[in-house]
């Protein structure tokens, strides 16, 4: 297999669980790092270049979704959520908090692996977006975005961290600015698979709420007031367009 350059950490306090999902992984080629606290997941990622992050929602008395979150703070390595909760309100907690994707226990082995391959997949296909960008910046009322380094400063000349998931809509949003796109081709900028993950049908509900929640997730972090926002607007029934003036700047 070519999976051997990935190195997965996984985060989860039931070891049977940890051995389980590490024999998974190996069985298919990755090189896998195993933490079963927060503390050890954080001296890992500070020890290793970490390609995924399998992290547990229930840590012990820790909760994995604060955990992310906090992660997100500063650092974007692509994150999968693992919980025996499958309800949508933390669904929707996790991808607010900034996962990537989302699984619940107890999990099919193939599916499993199947979402671990297109999360790293979909992270080296952003990587390469990202690449032929690399020389596009953008302003907008004070604000720049650049695209090399994938910093956005405000008008204060303050650094906004962006998770990964948050700077693929701003730039599919300033690309496109002032036309509107839809969820579907939203979708598509977060994905960056090389055949459209809708096939030109629909988004599930969850799929669209997975947006509306990255699209108020980035709207506290550029608007003055993320309830009544001037830059990113929505179109009822369809998506959201670039509201603000946009200029480029290579």
């Amino acid at each position: 297999m070519q999976n051997n350059t990935k190195r997965i950490l996984v985060v989860d306090d039931d070891l049977e669980i940890l051995e389980l999902l590490k024999a998974i992984l190996l069985r298919e080629g990755y090189m896998v790092v195993c933490a079963p606290n927060s503390t050890d997941m954080r001296h890992a990622l500070q020890k290793w270049k970490i390609d995924l992050v399998l992290l547990d929602v229930m840590l012990g008395y820790e909760s994995g979704i604060d955990v992310c979150q906090e992660l997100r703070e500063n650092n974007n390595v692509p994150l999968l959520l693992i919980s025996a909760i499958g309800s949508d309100k933390y669904r929707i907690k996790g991808f607010n908090a900034g996962a990537d994707d989302y699984i619940t226990k107890p999990f099919n082995i193939k599916l499993l692996t199947a979402r671990v391959a297109a999360v790293l997949r979909r992270s080296k296909r952003s990587a390469s977006i990202e690449y032929r960008t690399k020389d596009i910046n953008f302003e907008f009322l004070g604000w720049q975005l650049n695209s090399n380094r994938q910093e956005l400063t405000n008008p204060q000349n303050v650094q906004i961290f962006l998770s990964n998931g948050e700077y693929k809509l701003l730039t599919a949003l300033l690309l496109n600015a002032p036309a509107p796109l839809t969820r579907e081709e939203l979708a598509e900028h977060l994905s960056n698979e090389s055949e459209p993950i809708t096939n030109g049908v629909s988004l599930s509900a969850n799929q669209s709420r997975a947006i509306d929640v990255q699209i108020g997730r980035l709207r506290q972090k550029i608007e003055a007031d993320a309830k009544l926002p001037k830059h990113i607007k929505t179109v009822r029934g369809q998506g959201y367009f670039f509201a603000t003036q946009v200029t480029r700047v290579n």
